[in-house]
């Protein structure tokens, strides 16, 4: 599996105001932000997925992994027939759909989340 090298800079500013937000209202704002970056990702996929009946257009979802220590993870699942049509099998093609949906929106996903996460730390800061 081909793996996604992306560089992104100007984050500091982003992570400069999450560490002086801190605590719940961090994560929160986080959240909404990394939320708001998949979502962009899962509207490609749910455009580029091989459609029969759109079952699998509409079992492709954004999903939060939960949060470990100081790492919050949401990612693009589908269902079990968008696993065979994404990587194939030994009596079918692939059609991938994920990940030629993260790569042209990878870019435009982390634009969205940086936007969301400061107008979300903005919020949080007005509750203080």
């Amino acid at each position: 599996m081909a793996d996604l090298d992306l560089e992104i800079e100007g984050l500091a500013d982003l992570e400069r105001r999450l560490t002086e937000l801190g605590g719940p209202g961090a994560r929160r704002s986080l959240s909404k932000g990394l939320r708001a970056g998949s979502n962009v990702v899962l509207t490609e996929a749910r455009r580029r997925v091989r459609k029969k009946t759109g079952a699998t257009a509409k079992a492709t979802r954004t999903k939060s992994q939960g949060q470990q220590g100081q790492d919050i993870t949401y990612s693009v699942t589908t269902n079990y027939v968008g696993r065979f049509l994404e990587l194939g099998t030994s009596r079918m093609p692939a059609y991938p759909f994920l990940r030629p949906a993260t790569e042209a929106k990878a870019h435009e996903a982390v634009e969205i989340m940086r936007q969301i996460t400061l107008a979300a730390i903005e919020v949080e800061a007005t509750k203080r």
